[in-house]
């Protein structure tokens, strides 16, 4: 699949239907991905309306995933809360075309200069191929702050201007 084939859109809960019909499609695919996590817990962060979420939909109209974040400005950084593609569509680069797209909003819209996740440890991999690191400089008080961790779960960082938000995936 080519880059001209999907469709990224960022969206907010602001009410609008094309925006409650994509926020649906992730609250779905998130509890359906994180079965451990509960139902109440992802709805309620998905349609916050101080949480961001970039998704992919294929023009043609199927869903692949997206990713979720709530932006700490005061502090200058971000959480990634949630990212997830369908069963479907992974091993296909869109999860790393996502987190690029990601960077590149952030950068050009924000003063965020710092993503913070507490990624699966089964995921620890992939979010170091995306620039992610274990090396968190970040003061601790601001880690407290906005990641919630859990066992199973590795907290990591990426700096905004590193330079790998500038790769561009052909899908």
């Amino acid at each position: 699949m080519r880059n001209s084939e999907i469709d990224f859109r960022v969206t907010h809960n602001d009410g609008a239907t094309d925006s409650m019909v994509a926020l649906d499609c992730l609250k779905r695919l998130f509890q359906f991905q994180l079965p451990e996590m509960p139902k109440d817990y992802i709805s309620r962060l998905v349609y916050d309306p101080s949480c961001l979420s970039i998704t992919i939909f294929k023009k043609t109209g199927g869903f692949i995933g997206g990713i979720t974040i709530r932006k700490l400005q005061a502090r200058h950084v971000a959480q990634i809360i949630f990212c997830a593609v369908s069963s479907a569509e992974q091993v296909k680069g869109y999860g790393a075309a996502l987190m690029d797209h990601l960077k590149h909003h952030i950068k050009a819209t924000s003063s965020v200069t710092h993503l913070l996740v507490y990624a699966d440890n089964y995921y620890v991999g992939f979010f170091q191929k995306q620039g992610f690191t274990k090396s968190v400089s970040l003061d601790q008080s601001v880690c407290m702050e906005c990641v919630k961790g859990y066992d199973g779960g590795t907290l990591m960082q990426y700096a905004i201007g590193t330079g790998l938000e500038g790769r561009q995936y052909e899908l």
